[in-house]
């Protein structure tokens, strides 16, 4: 059996990933991997995959939630062909709102578009959809496009392009064309969305149990899953559909006034029972109704959302709250019906398919992705090491400052704008600086603004895909003269921006976004305190030191790239995130950090940057010995303080 891979040569711990995929999928059982930027994970997992896929006579599907990872599976596809000389089927899909020629579509929540799009084809009132056949047959148009597709690099953009000009169904025609498919390269909910996935594998003549499932990326899988399966209300959506109504002449004052009336009904935060709303089935029926007929005419419906809501109430299940947040901080009242356990949803995909490969770079401790996202009894874990040289870069941990809730005061962010600008300033080049939040980044940016000798550039709430873009290039450009962005961990610039080489020397972490402790926060503590007692870990502490990481892992993104990381909080030099930092990072903790910094950037090797115990000054064993007390007190989440 020859391997499927693209390269002349297998990169180090690349064959331990290649050689784990072969097994599993040879055995058909699961794989969960922690493998390190640079290592070459989608050629790793994709070659091995496709090489037992076609042999036994299987689909790979290659999911993925980033538009850039379609781009690289398919190059490595078209790289296996060019080397092999063969000639592997594969569509690639984004979402289907994203392949729609309708106008306007992109402003409809997927929901809606679902809606939307059914209601126009069932009344023949999609023109794209209808030149597919003629009298049931397919029509020299779709024939035409599934040629030109055939001859295509089968990408997106291809797709677009082919219905466009051929006036047919992008989506459908790339249905057609994945009959023959043997890889398939789609966003997650391809698979783990139920109400896409059965009529999409349908259409494609495929069944789950044929599938190999790779999940690229999946450290963002279970909150893709919970908010895919969650539901809300807001007062916003109530009051929209009361301007609906009246426009469209409907009866439904009484049903608005009640839900109005719970909304605004004022008091805390609180949990819910479903009996504190209801809605007659009869009621909820007429409202779906009156949603798909306001859709035919203006793609949305108020009134349908609110349908598609208390459907999703209605239901009792186990891994779900019930949520009533009031109107505050400028934001809308709202109920939600919140999806506290991935597991559910994944748990039946991962026990029906061939095999799995779910991997990324940030899956540590994996034990606990293997439990939150339910995986079968006896998957594997493996951990690989990073390929760059550790003499490339630098991780510092400096506990001189601190974010937490208790900790903050004008004082402490004059303490923090003036290390953030002081380190800026001794960066040879471009640097981000990743802050918990835009609250916390503005008033940090008072301070760093008088200091910095850089170029400051900032990240705003609600970038569009353009903005963000242009800032990044504009940002770029100062790659020689160097700059700094101001951003925000969970924000634009946290995961999923490439700037390797030159176009990035440094990254700072300011602080750890832990979340606000809502009554969401607190259901899901519980609930995975009662299901794996790990409440703190897995639903609180862990997501948010995995954004941190995410952040961190943009300073060095290929093999030769050199780059520091400095995490600038007291709470980093503490045992219980000392634990979570990726062990091949050897992280040094520090007060003393001008030096190491400016002799890794000078290009000294690492027992000349003061990071030995002979460097270490009283300040520094003071620091420590504060570090240990700290740790002490922090034995419960509410108690800590840590909140923020």
């Amino acid at each position: 059996m020859e391997l499927l891979f693209p390269y002349g040569s297998i990169r180090a711990h690349q064959d331990e990933l290649v050689k784990a995929v072969l097994e599993v999928c040879e055995k058909r059982k699961h794989l969960l991997v922690h493998a390190p930027t640079g290592l070459g994970k989608t050629a790793g997992a994709l070659a091995p995959a496709l090489t037992i896929a076609l042999r036994d006579n299987l689909t790979v599907f290659f999911l993925t939630a980033r538009h850039t990872q379609h781009m690289l599976a398919l190059q490595t596809l078209h790289d296996i062909e060019k080397k092999h000389g063969k000639r592997i089927a594969v569509l690639d899909l984004i979402g289907k709102k994203w392949l729609c020629l309708q106008p306007g579509v992109e402003r409809l929540h997927s929901g809606e578009f679902v809606e939307f799009c059914r209601a126009l084809r069932e009344d023949g009132r999609c023109t794209y959809y209808e030149n597919l056949k003629v009298k049931g047959d397919i029509s020299p148009r779709t024939l035409t496009a599934l040629s030109d597709l055939a001859a295509s690099d089968s990408s997106t953009k291809s797709i677009l392009s082919i219905g466009r000009k051929n006036a047919v169904c992008p989506y459908e025609v790339a249905i057609l064309h994945g009959r023959e498919a043997k890889l398939v390269i789609a966003d997650y909910s391809y698979i783990f969305n139920e109400g896409i996935r059965e009529p999409f594998l349908k259409k494609i003549g495929k069944e789950l149990g044929q599938c190999i499932v790779i999940v690229d990326e999946a450290h963002n899988l279970p909150e893709r899953i919970k908010d895919l399966a969650s539901a809300k209300l807001s007062t916003y959506i109530v009051k929209r559909a009361r301007q609906e109504a009246l426009k469209y002449e409907i009866d439904a004052e009484d049903m608005l006034n009640q839900l109005e009336t719970f909304l605004n009904h004022g008091g805390t935060e609180s949990f819910l029972e479903k009996e504190e709303i209801e809605v007659d089935d009869e009621v909820i029926e007429e409202l779906q109704k009156v949603g798909d007929r306001i859709r035919e005419e203006q793609r949305s419906s108020f009134l349908g959302s609110i349908a598609d809501f208390l459907r999703a109430w209605k239901v009792e299940r186990e891994g779900f709250a019930r949520i009533y947040s009031p109107d505050y901080g400028g934001r809308d009242a709202s109920v939600a019906y919140r999806c506290l356990d991935a597991g559910i949803i994944t748990a039946p995909v991962f026990e029906q398919v061939a095999a799995s490969i779910v991997m990324s770079g940030t899956l540590t401790p994996t034990q606990m992705y293997t439990e939150i996202m339910d995986l079968p009894v006896g998957t594997r874990e493996i951990t690989l090491p990073s390929p760059f040289p550790e003499e490339n870069r630098l991780v510092l941990v400096v506990p001189r400052t601190t974010t937490k809730y208790t900790g903050r005061s004008p004082e402490m962010y004059v303490q923090i704008g003036t290390m953030v600008a002081e380190m800026a300033n001794r960066i040879p080049g471009n640097s981000i600086a990743f802050f918990p939040s835009y609250d916390i980044l503005n008033a940090v940016k008072m301070t760093l603004t008088t200091k910095i000798k850089r170029t400051v550039f900032e990240e705003t709430p609600g970038l569009s895909k353009e903005d963000r873009e242009q800032l990044l290039e504009r940002f770029k450009g100062h790659k020689d003269t160097g700059a700094v962005m101001l951003a925000v961990t969970a924000g634009s610039f946290g995961e999923g921006v490439d700037l390797p080489g030159d176009l990035l020397k440094a990254v700072i972490i300011v602080g750890i976004p832990l979340q606000r402790p809502t009554k969401e926060v607190e259901a899901l503590i519980a609930y995975y305190d009662k299901k794996y007692g790990r409440g703190w870990d897995y639903g609180y502490m862990v997501p948010a030191f995995n954004k941190v990481l995410q952040g961190a892992g943009r300073a060095i993104r290929t093999m030769t790239d050199r780059g520091a990381i400095i995490f600038l909080d007291e709470r980093f030099s503490l045992p219980q995130y000392q634990r979570l930092f990726p062990p091949e990072w050897n992280v040094k903790t520090t007060l003393v950090w001008h030096k190491p910094l400016e002799a890794f950037f000078a290009g000294e090797p690492a027992e000349k940057r003061g990071l030995t115990p002979e460097f270490i000054t009283e300040e520094q064993a003071v620091a420590e010995a504060k570090a240990k007390a700290i740790a002490k007190k922090e034995d419960s989440l509410f108690s800590s303080g840590d909140k923020l």
